[in-house]
């Protein structure tokens, strides 16, 4: 992968559509197409984030054969698909069968709204962190107790959010004492982690035109996946209009 451009498909943004732009994104340096949730949404969707069936591809978008021809089309095609991006109507029958709703979405039975739960396995597996670890934590009170005891220990966001800003700074080099101080609240500038020789980074690597190149570290750059696509699609939408006004000013 050398550089993705995201797509927002839509009635306006097919997959005929998407592939007739294939040699403007490759003469760009993108490599792959980053498309918006492509299975089946409700009749006269404009985004596709209302998906109704996640079995099919999107018929209103050209459909699994259409997919199938933008993927043969020289240009890598990655899937926006997340379990969220649902529709909570009849037509879904993963909602309208409450076997199916109470399987597959994580719902509040009394109040009907959402929320997010992990146990301890999958909060380790998340973050990266021993179940041991986390253990150690919640018992030096950097994590708060879980909101259920027992074997049905239950862990929410709170414990991701706080789990993963403590390794932040831990890769930071900060000690235990600071980070329970940053997590009460105190305010300080924390520096970047270290490089080490011998440390492994992965970088992203944007080619916006022959000649420019973007090269980010999101970690260290503080940046999310999707902060780092914006950024991209920043980078790249300000090039393309410094390219475009040139282009119209009299030679």
């Amino acid at each position: 992968m050398i550089a993705t451009y995201r797509l927002q498909l839509g009635p306006e943004m097919t997959f005929e559509h998407v592939r007739s732009l294939v040699p403007y994104l490759q003469d760009l340096g993108v490599s792959h197409v980053y498309l918006s949730p492509s299975f089946q949404a409700q009749e006269g969707s404009t985004h596709g984030y209302d998906v109704i069936d996640p079995t099919r591809v999107s018929a209103a978008l050209g459909g699994e054969e259409g997919l199938r021809a933008l993927a043969d089309s020289g240009i890598g095609v990655i899937l926006d698909i997340v379990p969220n991006h649902m529709a909570g109507v009849d037509a879904n029958r993963y909602w309208a069968d409450e076997e199916l709703r109470r399987k597959f979405f994580d719902l509040d039975p009394v109040s009907g709204r959402w929320r997010r739960f992990f146990d301890i396995d999958e909060l380790a597996a998340l973050t990266d962190t021993s179940v041991r670890t986390i253990r150690f934590y919640i018992q030096e009170g950097l994590l708060p107790r879980p909101l259920s005891l027992g074997r049905g220990a239950r862990y929410a966001g709170e414990h991701l959010e706080a789990l993963l800003a403590i390794r932040r700074w831990q890769k930071a080099g900060l000690s235990l004492e600071r980070i329970r101080e940053l997590l009460a609240g105190a305010e300080t500038e924390v520096p970047p982690p270290a490089r080490r020789a011998g440390t492994i980074e992965v970088w992203s690597h944007l080619i916006v035109r022959p000649g420019i190149e973007l090269h980010v570290e999101p970690q260290q750059a503080g940046l999310s996946p999707e902060e780092t696509r914006a950024l991209f699609r920043a980078v790249l939408d300000a090039v393309n209009r410094l390219h475009e006004k040139a282009e119209e000013k009299p030679r």
